[in-house]
């Protein structure tokens, strides 16, 4: 089983989480709740547990803070955040900080459930990731080569947030990910796109650089210039001139 912490200031609704939905028919117990983050932040800093389910709206330390803290002591607990807003940029800055569900609240029991079956099979794959080799492996190849089509598609404005919603899996995740399957980083796989679409638009001597920067997602010509030196150790009008 794995083992999941509750945390949420109102202890009615710990108690119904607790007590009225069936964890272990997922692969789960409750190993722990809490009303105070700090308390919950003591504790998981000395126990190995895979989940925590945390309100968003707490006094003192709310969820994003709670989590951000968690990723600062690197603690590597999932986390499901709970929330009575629907609130997308909420939901974006938790996703931003490894946060693997934004569920409403009245919580649904279904969509809880559809998500503790997700991260249950990303757990196990985490944790024996010799079961099925080469059904995971087909798994891993096939986000790596979406967020290549996204990258290819969206190079201008790409970034491994979006990536990482596109595929629905944590940014921090995803970047482990694709440097595995790669052994590039996602942040240099976007900049090699980047680059290469810049000198197939050199080609064309009709846009100037500063169209060309635009195009490939540099608001600020000069960044572009640099970027560009940096990598081909040309500036883009040494490169059009040399007619590489």
């Amino acid at each position: 089983m794995y083992q999941i912490v509750l945390l949420d200031d109102e202890v009615n609704i710990l108690e119904g989480l607790e007590n009225h939905f069936p964890w272990s028919e997922f692969g789960f117990e409750i190993a722990k709740t809490f009303n105070y983050a700090s308390a919950a932040l003591e504790f998981l800093a000395q126990n190995p547990i895979e989940l925590v389910i945390t309100d968003i709206k707490m006094p003192n330390m709310d969820g994003i803070e709670f989590v951000k803290e968690l990723r600062r002591r690197k603690i590597p607990t999932l986390v499901i955040l709970l929330s009575g807003y629907a609130d997308f940029s909420y939901a974006k800055k938790a996703i931003s900080y490894g946060v693997k569900e934004y569920l409403l609240k009245p919580l649904d029991r279904e969509a809880l459930s559809l998500t503790l079956t997700k991260i249950k099979e990303e757990l196990d794959r985490i944790n024996y990731p010799e079961r099925e080799s080469e059904k995971y492996n087909g798994y891993y190849k096939q986000i790596t080569e979406t967020i290549k089509t996204y990258v290819s598609r969206e190079y201008a404005h790409a970034t491994l947030d979006e990536a990482a919603l596109l595929v629905a899996l944590s940014p921090n995740y995803v970047s482990k990910l694709f440097k595995s399957e790669t052994d590039q980083k996602f942040s240099d796989y976007l900049l090699e796109v980047k680059m290469k679409k810049a000198v197939s638009l050199l080609q064309d001597v009709n846009l100037r650089i500063y169209e060309i920067s635009f195009a490939v997602g540099y608001d600020n010509p000069k960044n572009f210039t640099r970027a560009f030196k940096q990598y081909f150790g040309k500036t883009p009008w040494e490169y059009r001139e040399a007619g590489i």
